[in-house]
């Protein structure tokens, strides 16, 4: 499987390699703000922001991108994302997540994996 943030990307691995598994990772960044702390309140207004519009997004585009998964940043997930992504036959995964009380509000939420740096926590899910 492949999965990236770039539209034209999974556009042409289709073109390439039509059997190839492909996933939509959002949104699109390229630096990890979380770790800036002056970032942090303009950060939680834009999350909170996307997290309203994102399963919209989905319904819109995730027909279209004719891709097996949505890998999403775990502060954007909603009940309303998982559903979406359900119903489009599309698995949704979670990262990167590394607190289980979160792991286990995705997973009651409907995600269908979760992406994490601390492996033990996946054993204390019982899952």
């Amino acid at each position: 499987m492949i999965s990236t943030m770039e539209m034209h990307t999974l556009k042409r691995v289709l073109e390439l390699e039509p059997n190839l598994r492909r996933g939509w990772t959002f949104p699109k960044t390229r630096r990890d703000w979380t770790r800036r702390p002056w970032a942090k309140p303009a950060l939680q207004v834009a999350l909170a922001g996307m997290r309203l519009q994102l399963p919209g997004l989905a319904a819109d585009k995730l027909p279209k991108f004719g891709v097996y998964a949505m890998w999403v940043y775990h502060p954007l997930v909603s009940e309303r994302l998982a559903g979406i992504c359900r119903r489009a036959g599309v698995e949704l995964i979670a990262w990167t997540v590394d607190d289980e009380p979160r792991m286990r509000k995705l997973v009651e939420m409907g995600v269908d994996g979760l992406v994490s740096n601390d492996p033990r926590l996946y054993k204390r899910l019982d899952l």
